[in-house]
């Protein structure tokens, strides 16, 4: 099933403090996703992208992330595949 990498943006603070948080979770498209996205993010910004080419660990999926959290996760995930590109 697809992974998608969800970020939220909350529009009413100043430019450089939006960041509200990262959402990865699995869903069968684009639109499923989305619709799971809005009901936890209310009001927020959101945009979306699929991942699941890059592999997420499991333990990440399915809670909203931290901005540190969400560079870590980043992080090993592009360790990764600069891992798999080497091999």
């Amino acid at each position: 099933m697809p992974i998608f990498w969800i970020s939220y943006a909350d529009t009413e603070k100043p430019v450089g403090s939006q960041f509200a948080g990262v959402l990865l979770l699995e869903a069968a498209d684009e639109d499923e996703a989305l619709s799971k996205a809005e009901a936890e993010g209310q009001s927020l910004k959101i945009t979306i992208e699929d991942i699941s080419h890059r592999e997420p660990p499991r333990e990440w999926l399915g809670r909203l992330l931290t901005a540190k959290e969400s560079r870590d996760v980043n992080r090993i995930m592009c360790l990764k595949a600069q891992q798999d590109e080497e091999e």
